[in-house]
C-alpha cells in the first residue's frame, strides 16, 4: 500500500507544478456521463480573479474520465487515479452563450494553445454582475446544453454527488467548486482609482443630460427676453402715440 500512497504524492506534486495560475482553485469542476462515457468539465474565468473591464473570457478544460481515485489491492479506494485523456477538437462542436443580467451574447471557442482539452472564449467583462456559462453543441454526437453560473458570494460550496438527469444521454454524476464573479477595481487600483467604461458612460450621459437642460434654459431664457422687449416696446410705442 505505500507505494500506491507514494504514487499518488508523487501525482499530486505533479498537477500542482504543472496546472496553470487560472485552472487552480477559482473554477467549477463537473462529471457527466454523456453517451456511454464520462466526462470532466472544468469551467471558470480566464486570468482570475476577474475586474470589471479586466480582458477575461470563458476558460473550459474537457477530459475523458473522472481522475478519481481507483481501488487498491487491499479492497480500498486509495489506487491510483482513473486515467483521464484531453478531449480535442471541440471548438468545432461547441459554442457559449455569456449572459449578463439580460444580455446575451453566443462565442466561440478557440482551442488553447499548447494545452489539449483547453478552450478559451475572450471578452471584457464590462458591468459587475452575475454572469452564467451556457456551453452548448455535441460532445460524442450527443447534444449537451450545460449551465455554469458565477458564484457572488466566493465561497466554494461542498461537493454535491447527487445524480442529475441533464438531458437525454447526460447525466451529472457529481460537481464541485466555484467561480467567482467580476467585482470591482476600485478598492485594489494604485495609486489612482479605477474608473470603469460603464461609469464614464453613466457620468457623459449626465453630462448631455445637463447641456441639454442648459441649453433648454437658455432657449427658454431667450425667448422671456424677446417677450420682455416686444411688450416693453409696445409700452413705448403707446406712451409715444399719447
Amino acid at each position: 500500500m505505500k507505494k500506491y500512497y507514494l504514487f499518488l504524492t508523487l501525482a499530486m506534486i505533479m498537477l500542482i507544478a504543472t496546472a496553470s495560475p487560472h485552472n487552480a482553485l477559482a473554477h467549477e469542476r463537473r462529471l457527466y456521463q454523456i453517451g456511454a462515457k464520462d466526462y470532466t468539465f472544468v469551467v471558470g474565468f480566464l486570468n482570475e480573479p476577474v475586474g470589471v473591464d479586466d480582458k477575461s473570457g470563458v476558460d473550459l478544460a474537457v477530459t475523458l474520465g473522472s481522475g478519481a481515485p481507483t481501488m487498491g489491492p487491499d479492497g480500498d479506494m486509495d489506487g491510483p487515479p482513473a486515467a483521464t485523456k484531453p478531449v480535442e477538437g471541440l471548438e468545432k462542436n461547441l459554442e457559449v452563450e455569456v449572459s449578463a443580467g439580460n444580455e446575451k451574447k453566443i462565442l466561440d471557442f478557440a482551442p488553447a494553445w499548447g494545452m489539449p482539452g483547453h478552450y478559451r472564449a475572450v471578452f471584457y467583462p464590462s458591468i459587475e454582475t452575475t454572469y452564467a456559462f451556457r456551453i452548448f453543441g455535441n460532445v460524442g454526437n450527443v447534444p449537451i446544453n450545460l449551465s455554469f453560473p458565477c458564484n457572488p458570494s466566493g465561497q466554494s460550496p461542498a461537493t454535491d454527488s447527487a445524480m442529475v438527469n441533464v438531458s437525454d444521454g447526460v447525466t451529472q454524476k457529481s460537481k464541485s467548486g466555484a467561480f467567482g464573479c467580476p467585482a470591482s477595481r476600485a478598492n485594489i487600483t494604485f495609486p489612482a482609482t479605477a474608473v470603469t467604461l460603464s461609469g464614464l458612460d453613466q457620468k457623459f450621459q449626465g453630462l448631455e443630460s445637463a447641456a441639454a437642460s442648459s441649453d433648454a434654459k437658455g432657449i427658454a431664457g431667450t425667448i422671456l427676453g424677446a417677450l420682455g422687449f416686444a411688450v416693453g416696446l409696445g409700452a413705448w410705442w403707446r406712451q409715444r402715440k399719447r
